[in-house]
């Protein structure tokens, strides 16, 4: 009888930690550069009809997201992939200082290179393909494709050929026209870029969900790298300092781990993002300095 019974406890510990297990074995990042959370979800389909009336219901809106390191572009991209608050100059002459989930997760799951990827629109988001700490680095770097400044079309150009031709399971996407458009200074640019982009993501969703290679196992983050200042801080041209325009950011996420149709408003920030990845990927982050998104 004691047998029986502890046969029964260790089957149903077994089956509890299954339950816990992410089905999720591919990952892509969306980084929407540049824009505020006024112009994306704080206008709900304003800007963003595709996201507000097609995907929204497909995962967990975050309101409450945070850039509360250094909001310009390389600084906010190297502290997404790392997990760590990071203020590289904003040239991209220098990688993060700590590992990015592109390194952990090649070096502990043993991923060949072409299956991780930045596909990014502008050359210097090529420094954070890996980082410098010396049990990390090139060894275990993510492949990279740039289109420099030619816009968000060519990205996504270059996205879909990698998708096709390398079925890629870790991809940040950079769209940097949206940034490039907001330093213009006009405002029907700006939010130009942000339907564009809107666009872009809606036919990726669709690329993707369509793929049997990545239906129903695959988590999408949209999110940003920094928003632009506010009114009270001199407007959307410029951005770099900690005012709500500039810190406050979207995030959204679809994937077998979030609930579809939630609204989260629990305070999280761009560090949440890399340990994220990692418990999805089943890999550790060992210098992540903020917890998972799953269950916020």
């Amino acid at each position: 009888m004691l047998t029986l019974i502890k046969k029964i406890f260790t089957a149903l510990i077994i089956l509890l930690s299954l339950t816990t297990i992410s089905s999720a074995q591919n990952i892509f990042i969306i980084v929407i550069d540049g824009s505020r959370y006024t112009e994306t979800f704080g206008a709900e389909d304003k800007y963003m009809p595709k996201f507000w009336y097609n995907l929204r219901e497909e995962g967990t809106i975050f309101t409450n997201f945070w850039n509360e390191g250094y909001t310009s572009t390389i600084p906010g991209h190297s502290s997404i992939v790392s997990g760590v608050w990071e203020y590289p100059p904003n040239n991209g002459s220098e990688p993060p200082e700590n590992p990015t989930i592109f390194e952990c997760y090649r070096k502990q799951k043993n991923i060949p290179e072409e299956k991780v990827w930045v596909v990014a629109g502008a050359d210097k988001l090529e420094s954070i393909a890996y980082s410098s700490d010396e049990e990390y680095g090139e060894d275990y770097c993510a492949s990279v494709e740039t289109n420099n400044y030619t816009g968000d079309l060519d990205t996504y150009e270059n996205l879909i050929e990698i998708i096709e031709d390398e079925k890629p399971s870790l991809v940040l996407v950079n769209l940097r026209q949206t940034d490039i458009a907001g330093h213009s200074g006009v405002w029907d640019d700006y939010v130009s870029a942000i339907r564009q982009a809107d666009s872009l993501i809606f036919d990726l969703w669709n690329v993707v969900n369509s793929d049997s290679s990545y239906s129903d196992n695959t988590t999408f983050f949209v999110t940003n790298d920094h928003g632009r200042h506010d009114d009270e801080h001199g407007g959307f041209r410029h951005h770099g300092d900690d005012c709500v325009g500039c810190a406050h950011l979207m995030l959204f996420a679809a994937g077998p781990d979030f609930v579809k149709g939630a609204v989260s408003n629990s305070k999280t920030s761009q560090l949440n993002i890399a340990p994220t990845i990692a418990e999805i990927l089943k890999f550790n982050m060992p210098h992540a300095d903020s917890t998972s998104l799953i269950g916020k």
